[in-house]
């Protein structure tokens, strides 16, 4: 079977987010076979910020 990548921003509502939190909350909720090769923190406006996930 052959891979996959998916790029997923994950845009939170508030400024005051714990990435790390909201990362490992991904981890559990991805199938067995998916994981999290990496992940950046980029600004987008007004202080807020997006974790741009790279998923396999």
């Amino acid at each position: 079977m052959g891979e996959f990548v998916a790029l997923i921003d994950v845009v939170p509502e508030d400024i005051d987010v714990d990435f790390e939190v909201i990362i490992s909350k991904l981890k559990s909720v991805l199938p067995g076979d998916a994981e999290i090769e990496s992940y950046d923190i980029k600004p987008v406006a007004f202080g807020l910020k997006k974790a741009r996930v790279r998923v396999r």
